[in-house]
């Protein structure tokens, strides 16, 4: 049975929970998958938990990363989710375009801006996104933690910067998975 179906990546637009569950109703009928819970997408609703799982925080190797991760998801999804306006129609190919730029580059490059369309800077995209979720941050009381956490997180950079660092300098793999343990004993 085939069950890395669609990879790690975004799902097409599904339109709502019926069209979710069109789509795991086939792939199950095919053979290809035994349940949801085998869809590698970016993002799907939960198979046990009424709620959608942001796949990507699982890569976190820094315990603030993953506070910051989990309070941004939280947020976008309860901003998104009161937002009544038209969402932007993205085609899934700039998506994945779009996801393997900021795979590539990091922090360090350009990042899609959805409400453009356009490449911006990373510290831009990222200080646009929590302008947007400010409002929803603050009447949590997240605001300044969360900002705090994104400000870090842009001045030293992301984990898999510093662990291409460590390799670049050490050429040794080991001295890379080393660095992880002790960086700050915040190492998951």
């Amino acid at each position: 049975m085939v069950v890395a179906l669609a990879g790690v990546r975004p799902p097409e637009p599904l339109g709502d929970a019926t069209g979710y569950a069109d789509v795991v109703r086939q792939l199950v009928r095919a053979g290809l998958v035994p349940d949801g819970s085998q869809l590698y997408w970016d993002l799907r609703p939960s198979t046990h938990v009424p709620t959608l799982e942001f796949r990507m925080g699982d890569v976190c190797t820094d315990l603030d990363d993953v506070v910051l991760h989990a309070a941004l998801c939280r947020s976008l999804v309860t901003v998104l989710a009161a937002d009544e306006t038209e969402p932007l129609s993205l085609r899934p190919e700039v998506l994945r375009a779009a996801r393997w730029k900021a795979a590539r580059a990091g922090l360090t490059g350009e990042l899609l801006d959805p409400a453009t369309a356009a490449l911006v800077p990373a510290s831009a995209a990222v200080r646009a996104l929590l302008e947007l979720l400010g409002p929803d941050l603050y009447s949590r009381g997240e605001l300044a933690e969360v900002t705090g956490l994104a400000e870090q997180l842009l001045a030293r950079g992301t984990s898999s910067a510093r662990q291409r660092q460590v390799l670049a300098r050490t050429g040794d793999p080991g001295a890379v998975v080393r660095d992880l343990l002790e960086v700050g004993g915040t190492a998951v």
